[in-house]
């Protein structure tokens, strides 16, 4: 989503807006599978955007105790529309905990940004086979 000043660019924000502009059309679940599977599928990564065996484990943990997730009685209707990043205790990238209890992990933010920036890298070179 490239309209940050009127609308955060965070994937939460993302699938609230679409959710929002389709309401007619799209259920929570459909939203979120868009957001997971089907933006690993439209970027060519079969293994990731989902839970299967032999995927890369990329998992965003959520705190249910915060104030704005806790008393939802549908949790994926939760994180489509009331979660945010703020909310993240836990990211694992490919398996290492890159935030943990609400903290980076990661050595320093430049560190960081060039690892991943080597990794989508490699990712879109693997793309133009």
């Amino acid at each position: 989503m490239d309209v940050v000043t009127t609308a955060g660019g965070d994937m939460f924000r993302a699938m609230h807006e679409l959710l929002s502009l389709g309401h007619k059309t799209f259920t929570a679940a459909d939203v979120l599978q868009l957001a997971t599977h089907g933006g690993a599928q439209a970027l060519g990564l079969p293994d990731v955007g989902s839970l299967a065996v032999g995927n890369k484990e990329d998992l965003v943990l959520l705190r249910a105790t915060d104030l704005n997730l806790a008393a939802a009685h549908d949790p994926i209707a939760a994180v489509v529309t009331s979660a945010h990043p703020g909310n993240g205790d836990t990211v694992l990238v490919g398996g290492t905990p890159v935030k943990r209890d609400g903290h980076l992990t990661t050595p320093s933010h430049p560190t960081a940004l060039t690892a991943s920036a080597t990794y989508l890298a490699a990712q879109v070179r693997g793309l133009d086979r």
